[in-house]
C-alpha cells in the first residue's frame, strides 16, 4: 500500500486535501485513543505519509518511486498546486524585506545625523578657520551646561532641510573669567552660505525661539 492509498487520496490530491486526510486519520489511529494491536503502526506510516507528501520535493522524488511523477506533477501545476513550495518562497522573501528597511534607515540616519552635520561643520571650517588662529581639535557634540551651550571642538545641529547650525569653542586659557569661547553660525548645504550668528541679534534671536541657543 502506497502513501496514496493509506491516505486515501489521489496522486492528484491538493495539499489541503492531503493535510484534511492526515489529520482524520492521525486522530482516528492516535495510541491514545485507539487500543487496537496495529494502531501505534499506522499511525507512524500515516505521519510518514504526511511528512513525504506535503513537501513538494519529497513528494516528486515519492511519485518517480511510484512512476507516476511527470503526469501527477503536471496535473498539480495545471492546477496551481505545490501550495507548501509557495509559503516557502513567501517566507523567505519576507524574510528579506525588513533586513533591507533596517539597512536603509540606518543609511538615512548615519546621512542625516553624521555626514551631513560634519559637512556643515567643514564648510565652516573652509572660511573661518584660518581668523580662529587656535588648534580647532577633533568634531565633537554640542552639549548644554547648566544654562549656557558648552561646544569641546565642533558640534553640529540640524535647523531644517539642508540648514544646520554651527558651533565652534575652545577654553579661553588666556582669561579664565571668560571661560569658553563660542562662535555661532548657520550653514546653507545647498548653497554653501554661512552667516555668522554671534553679534547678529536677528539670527540670535531666530536661533532662540528654536532653543538652539541660550
Amino acid at each position: 500500500m502506497n502513501y496514496y492509498d493509506l491516505l486515501g487520496i489521489t496522486p492528484n490530491a491538493t495539499y489541503e486535501e492531503i493535510r484534511k486526510s492526515y489529520l482524520d486519520l492521525s486522530k482516528k489511529y492516535h495510541p491514545d485513543v485507539n487500543s487496537a494491536k496495529n494502531a501505534t503502526f499506522l499511525f507512524t506510516q500515516i505521519k510518514n505519509a504526511y511528512d513525504t507528501l506535503s513537501h513538494p520535493v519529497l513528494r516528486n522524488e515519492y511519485d518517480m518511486s511510484l512512476g507516476l511523477a511527470a503526469k501527477a506533477t503536471e496535473s498539480r501545476e495545471y492546477r496551481g498546486e505545490e501550495p507548501s513550495q509557495k509559503t516557502t518562497n513567501k517566507t523567505s522573501t519576507s524574510s528579506i524585506i525588513p533586513f533591507f528597511v533596517i539597512v536603509f534607515m540606518a543609511a538615512i540616519l548615519i546621512y542625516n545625523y553624521v555626514i551631513l552635520p560634519n559637512n556643515a561643520i567643514d564648510i565652516v571650517k573652509a572660511h573661518y578657520i584660518n581668523s580662529f588662529g587656535v588648534d580647532t581639535g577633533p568634531v565633537s557634540r554640542v552639549e548644554r551646561r547648566s544654562d549656557i551651550h558648552t561646544v569641546y571642538g565642533w558640534g553640529a545641529q540640524k535647523v531644517d532641510g539642508n540648514i544646520f547650525f554651527v558651533e565652534y569653542g575652545f577654553d579661553n586659557d588666556n582669561d579664565k573669567s571668560n571661560g569658553y569661547r563660542i562662535y555661532c553660525f548657520e550653514v546653507d548645504l545647498n548653497s554653501g552660505l554661512v552667516r555668522e550668528i554671534t553679534g547678529n541679534r536677528n539670527l540670535e534671536r531666530k536661533y532662540m525661539e528654536l532653543n538652539l541657543i541660550e
